[in-house]
């Protein structure tokens, strides 16, 4: 039986050999080349013990850390102006000329010759008024546009009982009969004095918040003014009106280009120069709302850098604030 390989050509040889009887190569201790001990049985891989980690209770909460203050505003670029200084300033002035013309709209819109001149400048100066409301204010900006609405309303009743009242106008002169003026001459001034009420509310709402007292007092006397004038009118007529329509009803009047029909015709302008009293005291009103903006007593200006915020004073830098931003204290949480 072999004792010893040869490490060059892997022949058996005596234990007590010294050279290998195939290659004559010196023998040495150790394992024939390629051979490599055989692996160990592989036997059942152990399981290794679970692991819990210990429970831990936290009784109190983290404390709130803020988060750090933002950057502050560094202001508009040098030499380029603030785009939103530039487009309030803008707003204030279309208010203010707007409040100019709406006044002299107001003062001279009452007389028959020119009072073309002043429905013009009464529109152009409500549309600047209208451009420029957000200077002002939310309150005022909604007052505006309830403004709107309501003289929207009184546009449409006015056309409408005038264009009803000019369509009877035609039916009496095309049947040769007055009689349908008897019908509908009341329910044309009250609709009248109804729609100039809508629009004397409007023209108050208009320029509300813009006014000190002493202006809104010209307001609520042009508002009164407006209803108790008309009123009056209507009562000191209303003889003279009875008895022409009456003529009309008995057929003692059955002409209706008879001159004394034009006064029922006229009642409209006749309502309207009665108007001149609310007018004025409107028209002051409004110069006193232009005049508050000219001395720069409105709107107030705009917050600067040092002025309080609304939300309060911020946390000392490094210290938590004493509740969190949802207002709960902190503390243990609930078992």
């Amino acid at each position: 039986m072999a004792g010893r390989f040869c490490q060059e050509c892997g022949a058996p040889n005596e234990a007590a050999a010294k050279y290998c009887a195939r290659c004559g190569s010196e023998l040495r201790a150790g394992v024939p080349p390629g051979a490599t001990p055989a692996p160990p049985a592989a036997g059942p891989v152990p399981v290794p013990p679970s692991y819990f980690p210990p429970y831990t209770t936290y009784p109190y909460a983290a404390p709130y850390v803020p988060y750090p203050p933002p950057y502050p505003y560094a202001g508009p670029y040098p030499g380029y102006p603030n785009y939103a200084d530039v487009e309030r300033t803008k707003q204030i002035d279309h208010t203010k000329t707007g409040l100019l013309l709406l006044a002299i709209g107001f003062l001279i819109g009452w007389v028959p010759i020119i009072g073309g001149i002043g429905v013009i400048l009464g529109f152009i100066g409500a549309i600047l008024v209208i451009l420029g409301r957000a200077a002002f204010g939310a309150r005022h900006s909604t007052f505006v546009i309830l403004s709107v609405v309501l003289y929207i309303a009184f546009i449409v009743l006015a056309v409408a009982f005038f264009l009803w009242f000019l369509f009877v106008g035609f039916q009496a002169a095309s049947q040769g009969n007055p009689r349908p003026f008897a019908s509908a001459f009341w329910l044309f001034v009250g609709g009248i004095v109804v729609a100039s009420v809508i629009a004397r509310v409007a023209e108050v709402l208009f320029v509300h918040e813009l006014e000190k007292p002493v202006g809104r007092y010209f307001l609520y006397a042009g508002l009164l003014a407006s209803i108790v004038v008309p009123v009056v009118a209507v009562l000191v007529l209303k003889a003279s009106f009875d008895a022409l329509l009456t003529g009309i009803a008995n057929g003692t009047i059955t002409n209706p280009n008879d001159p004394r029909i034009g006064t029922l015709r006229n009642v409209g302008d006749t309502l309207g120069l009665l108007g001149a009293i609310p007018s004025v005291l409107l028209g002051v009103a409004y110069l006193l709302a232009w005049q508050r903006i000219e001395r720069r007593e409105i709107p107030a200006g705009p917050p600067g850098p040092g002025a309080p915020s609304p939300y309060g004073p911020p946390p000392s830098p490094g210290l938590p604030p004493s509740t969190p931003p949802g207002g709960q204290p902190l503390g243990p949480f609930p078992p």
